[in-house]
């Protein structure tokens, strides 16, 4: 009996849909729209600020029209899917862990990238001599 509970919220969770209205941008495109503003923001704040003759507010508005661009979206359309993802928190929690996930995963391919052995060609004709 303890364990009809769990399992019944578990099946309602699984059996929803994680639909949202046409008018939101969907949780996978809003995914890396998320990620790319992080990345926006972290590059304002590490980067383009160490110029103390830039503003702040103006740089970071700057980088967000650029990623809207680059997603195709506006500002109104990504506040409007944003306060929709917020309003329903279940739908938001999936987003945020997936975005987390995501930008876990990227991070590893950079790491990966950026320590990656380079490939001994010496050795590796030796081997085939």
């Amino acid at each position: 009996m303890k364990y009809c509970i769990p399992c019944f919220l578990l099946l309602a969770v699984a059996c929803s849909t994680n639909e949202v209205p046409k008018n939101i941008i969907p949780p996978k495109e809003m995914k890396t729209l998320v990620f790319d503003l992080m990345k926006a923001d972290n590059y304002v704040n590490n980067y383009v600020l160490k110029d103390t003759s830039l503003k702040s507010k103006d740089q970071h508005i700057k980088m967000y029209e650029q990623v809207f661009s680059i997603h195709k979206t506006t500002k109104k359309d990504f506040y409007n899917s944003l306060t929709y993802y917020q309003q329903h928190p279940r739908v938001n929690k999936a987003l945020f862990d997936s975005t987390l996930a995501f930008a876990n995963r990227q991070r590893e391919v950079m790491y990966k990238e950026k320590h990656e052995l380079p490939v001994d060609t010496l050795k590796k004709n030796k081997k085939g001599l």
